[in-house]
């Protein structure tokens, strides 16, 4: 397989080039200019992108593993069945990218921007994305005018003082994640799974949790008038006490006198 060398610069390389199985190793590549490539079956392992161009470059079947992103740029771009593990990812801004069955386990991406993001299909797991921003992106596919899809598991993750607010979640899986202080406001999460999650501090104002499964969960500040929909909600007999709590019901175990 051929080697990335901090040579590797824009002037060597030709518009719309295709990059067939790249590989780089504990490697620091600054400033690389990879705009309008096609890069398929790479692996990347302990590399360090900074202030690296993705712009409209297509990346396929590619895996990065351990690998961080410092002030890097994907507007545009396409990602296909790509994988990201274990990486530490920093100052990562993603705008327009289409994320086509997205894998990534451990990632730290805190405070990542995803704007106008096509998420369909994304599956992280025990990952770090405290504070990040998801501005206009979707998680859902469609087929029909009539038909559209939902696909996104959030598995043991951190997803602290996320922005999802307006997000179509309906279906999405976020068993054992953390999402204190996340703002769901407007939030479709009909049908999701939040067993196990940590809900703490979330703000919930017209929100759907219809059908939604929050067994186990810490409900801490769920307020059910908040919510736009609450049908057939499912949770453990142990929560019954936290939500009529919130709604400022008392419960009183002692016998009339």
């Amino acid at each position: 397989m051929p080697e990335i060398t901090s040579g590797w610069q824009r002037s060597s390389l030709s518009r719309d080039a295709v990059l067939d199985a790249p590989e780089a190793r504990d490697a620091s590549l600054d400033g690389l200019d990879l705009s309008d490539l096609a890069i398929r079956r790479g692996r990347f392992e302990g590399v360090v992108f900074r202030d690296c161009l993705f712009v409209a470059a297509a990346l396929s079947d590619t895996t990065f593993t351990a690998c961080t992103f410092q002030s890097c740029d994907f507007t545009d771009a396409t990602l296909a069945r790509c994988a990201f593990i274990a990486a530490g990812r920093e100052s990562v801004r993603f705008r327009n990218v289409t994320f086509q069955r997205l894998s990534a386990k451990e990632c730290r991406l805190p405070q990542a921007v995803f704007e106008r993001c096509n998420l369909y299909g994304v599956a992280l797991e025990g990952c770090d994305l405290s504070g990040a921003s998801f501005t206009g992106s979707t998680f859902s596919k469609s087929y029909s005018r009539k038909v559209m899809m939902t696909e996104a598991a959030f598995r043991n993750c951190r997803l602290r003082n996320v922005d999802l607010q307006r997000a179509h979640l309906e279906g999405a899986d976020f068993t054992g994640t953390s999402l204190v202080g996340a703002d769901l406001s407007q939030a479709n999460l009909v049908d999701a799974v939040l067993r196990n999650a940590d809900l703490a501090g979330v703000h919930w104002v017209g929100a759907d949790l219809a059908d939604a499964d929050l067994r186990g969960a810490e409900l801490g500040g769920l307020d059910l008038l908040a919510l736009k929909a609450f049908t057939r909600l499912r949770i453990s007999p142990g929560q019954q006490s936290a939500l009529l709590s919130e709604l400022g019901i008392v419960i009183d175990a002692s016998e009339d006198t």
